[in-house]
């Protein structure tokens, strides 16, 4: 495994690097609509912040009849409208290009749809092939899986790792993993009171601007070269 002081930089996708979170909900509106009432589907998208789509359809599946193929009608309009639209996050390219770290995904998607997400908002060969969806591991954010599994795969233990993640769910994963977190809210989805959720949560901070994301992966990283070299010492 690589040493602490190399450190990796992940990030989540959704309302990280790529602003779907908005997209995603419209496409699920207008996709329930249709079998729900206005209520119901409120109801059902109120509580799907950070969570898959599956997860979101498997609960309300349990209070209501869908389609059997509910799920996959919804992935493909989702995907249709990712494919067309303009969804990087404002000067996201900018940032990942001036990091000084190796940068990984790690998000709850599928690895079709995160693979589109990155394609779509011009990033892949900033992340090359450092995709880590849940459906690598047993379990979905807020389990600490996928997270764990990146830092296995990477090389990098939890404490080398510091991660960028919007939503509570996926801030939650990162932290059992042990990682370092900072909050990202300058996403067009995020509510009113959700940085003071975060920072209640644990995480090292809060930010809503990619242009102050190198200079935290730079203290971030420069930290770990302190914590390395002390180690080195005690040896």
């Amino acid at each position: 495994m690589t040493s602490v002081g190399s450190g990796l930089l992940i990030c989540d996708c959704d309302g990280v690097l790529v602003d779907t979170e908005h997209l995603v909900a419209s496409v699920m509106s207008d996709v329930l609509a249709e079998w729900l009432d206005a209520e119901q589907v409120e109801r059902a998208l109120a509580c799907g912040f950070g969570k898959q789509i599956e997860q979101i359809m498997d609960e309300l599946a349990e209070q209501t009849e869908l389609p059997v193929n509910s799920v996959e009608l919804i992935n493909q309009r989702v995907n249709t409208v990712l494919a067309a639209a303009d969804i990087a996050i404002p000067g996201i390219r900018a940032a990942l290009a001036a990091v000084s770290l190796p940068v990984a995904v790690v998000s709850n998607s599928h690895t079709d749809r995160l693979r589109l997400s990155i394609d779509a908002a011009g990033l892949a060969p900033l992340i090359r092939d450092h995709y880590f969806s849940a459906d690598l591991v047993g379990r979905p954010k807020p389990f600490p899986d996928v997270y764990l599994h990146a830092s296995e795969v990477m090389g990098v233990p939890p404490q080398g790792c510091l991660v960028i993640e919007d939503s509570l769910a996926g801030a939650t994963a990162a932290l059992a993993a042990g990682m370092t977190v900072w909050g990202f809210v300058g996403g067009s989805h995020i509510p009113p009171g959700h940085a003071a959720a975060l920072r209640q949560l644990g995480v090292a901070g809060v930010f809503d601007d990619m242009s102050a994301l190198p200079a935290l992966v730079q203290q971030f990283a420069g930290g770990l070269k302190t914590r390395q070299q002390m180690m080195l010492k005690q040896k």
